[in-house]
């Protein structure tokens, strides 16, 4: 073990040799090794920043930053054994329960993920969902549909209690998506036999019959790829090619582009709670609202037009999927489209842009959770907000006289008394004292600077996992100025020809509109020439009267 850090919420951090790090909560360990993106297992030293992140020194790898409260990604190296996730539901018990392309189903109990059951393997899982008593429902892909129950002995096991596929009544081959409705009835929707309807009996002991729609009664197709239920119980289907339909009461209608549908292939679909339908086609994404489509693309700043999920958390925002990327609307009245657009990527914390279709819920304990090519990642919601109402700023390079400077390097010339110059070759620096450098940054934590070093420069960022665009600085210098600059994205400022004097550069961000987070602020002198110092002047005012 090469060194152990407590961070500000009193978790152990531990650095290995060849197992990279852990941190430890609860009594349960969360790992982070190359599988999880280090670029090296080998760690040499941690150091936690103001903002809560965690900065690893490797050897060989560089240095990495560590968002714990971030995008936080699980794959087979925490012992999910497929990382490409077909679905994923909370349960009534509020566990995590994964549909896999490969491998069935899997259930996540705290941060341990378990087979669901042994009976099921190597089938892909489409969809999950938990009927009336309590049985789990799987959509598999070319083996019908099969209900597990839970197991008595804890909250992780289930059996096989049966494939309904069996029965001759029931045939559905290929379940895309499952629906429990208000009177606990369960839709199922096979992409190539139509939909079928299994109704619960009046007393609630059985589901009693199935009922079966096709093109025969109604339907534009048979393969239905996904499927919705609104406030108003209409059931909103997806047919694969051929638009969308609204099933109520045995009626059907349906929507193509003859209609106003920008697309008649719609990948997924989604009701929110203002029972607006959201469309996710190639063409961007479809509001039908009201009987009437708008439509937002990437000329509204969507980070792809391929949208591939949508969920909608506690504060009515809109999460949505796609291949480039995550997007949150927000509902803005002065945007063109109706929402204003904040885009994640890789360098927001995500290890993968490609986020795959309808893999996208909220469980209990309000994290957010999807599937993509590099896994599944969770973000806590709640930490997010706290983060984008206040994002914590750094320092993150500070420059003299225009000029990128080596702090450490100048040290060492400092030390061994040899020279370090300026780009012009004349100019020394060797005159600059400064106190002891920032951990993982090359700069001091202070700067006593000679007459002739009187312009520096400030780069900074926040460094909590926020999307850059949206972030605004203010700054100003104390012995300088008094009032704040405005605020702007810029994350650079310079002062030249300052005076002699002693200054404290404060800085300050916050989200666009919303409030700032806390003040940092750095200190620094420029020292006198010898003949402006008051010993000096002293000193000439004895020799003249001597």
């Amino acid at each position: 073990m090469n060194e152990i850090e407590q961070d500000n919420k009193g978790r152990f951090w531990f650095a290995s040799i060849e197992g990279g790090i852990a941190f430890m909560e609860n009594g349960k360990y969360t790992a982070y090794t190359t599988n999880q993106g280090l670029t090296s297992n080998y760690v040499t030293d941690l150091f936690e920043d103001n903002a809560g992140n965690m900065w690893v020194a490797t050897l060989g790898g560089g240095v990495n930053k560590i968002i714990p409260e971030s995008f936080r990604i699980y794959n087979s190296a925490d012992g999910l054994s497929d990382k490409n996730v077909s679905s994923i539901h909370v349960n009534s018990k509020g566990n995590i329960m994964f549909g896999t392309w490969a491998n069935g189903p899997w259930i996540m109990d705290d941060t341990i993920f378990y087979k669901a059951t042994n009976h099921i393997e190597g089938v892909i899982v489409f969809d999950v969902e938990e009927d009336y008593f309590g049985n789990t429902v799987l959509g598999v892909h070319q083996h019908g549909t099969y209900m597990i129950t839970p197991g008595s002995g804890d909250s992780v096991t289930y059996h096989t209690l049966q494939n309904l596929h069996d029965n001759p009544k029931f045939k559905p081959w290929g379940i895309r998506k499952i629906i429990r409705d208000e009177n606990d009835n369960l839709w199922l929707f096979d992409d190539t036999h139509g939909l079928f309807r299994m109704i619960l009996s009046e007393d609630k002991t059985r589901y009693e019959y199935c009922i079966r729609n096709t093109t025969e009664n109604g339907l534009n197709s048979n393969s239905i790829i996904y499927a919705a239920i609104d406030s108003n119980e209409v059931i909103w289907i997806s047919q694969l090619g051929n638009g969308i339909a609204a099933f109520k009461n045995d009626s059907i209608t349906n929507y193509t582009v003859k209609n106003g549908l920008p697309s008649n292939f719609v990948r997924t679909m989604y009701v929110d709670s203002e029972n607006k339908l959201w469309l996710a086609t190639e063409k961007g994404i479809t509001i039908l609202e009201n009987g009437k489509f708008s439509q937002i693309t990437t000329k509204d700043n969507l980070t792809s037009n391929s949208v591939t999920s949508f969920v909608e958390d506690r504060k009515g925002r809109i999460w949505a999927g796609t291949q480039n990327g995550l997007n949150l609307l927000e509902t803005d009245s002065s945007a063109g489209c109706g929402y204003s657009i904040t885009g994640f990527s890789t360098k927001d914390g995500l290890r993968s842009t490609d986020f795959l279709p309808h893999c996208a819920v909220i469980d209990t304990e309000n994290n957010a959770w999807w599937s993509t090519r590099a896994g599944v990642i969770k973000l806590d919601l709640d930490v997010f907000d706290k983060k984008r109402i206040q994002p914590q700023v750094n320092i993150l390079n500070i420059e003299l006289m225009n000029q990128d400077i080596s702090f450490r390097a100048l040290t060492d010339s400092i030390e061994k008394n040899s020279d370090y110059l300026l780009n012009d070759s004349v100019t020394s620096l060797t005159e600059i004292e400064s106190g002891e450098m920032v951990p993982y940054f090359d700069y001091p934590s202070s700067l006593y600077l000679p007459y002739y070093i009187n312009s520096i420069g400030f780069s900074f960022s926040v460094m909590n996992g926020n999307a850059g665009h949206e972030v605004e600085y203010r700054h100003r210098l104390i012995g300088l100025e008094e009032n704040w600059s405005n605020w702007s994205s810029l994350s650079e400022t310079k002062y030249d020809n300052l005076a002699p004097d002693s200054y404290t550069f404060e800085l300050q961000s916050r989200l666009v509109n919303k409030s700032p987070g806390e003040i940092i602020s750095y200190q620094f002198e420029i020292r006198p020439p010898f003949w402006q110092t008051w010993w000096f002047r002293v000193l000439m005012f004895v020799l003249l009267y001597l």
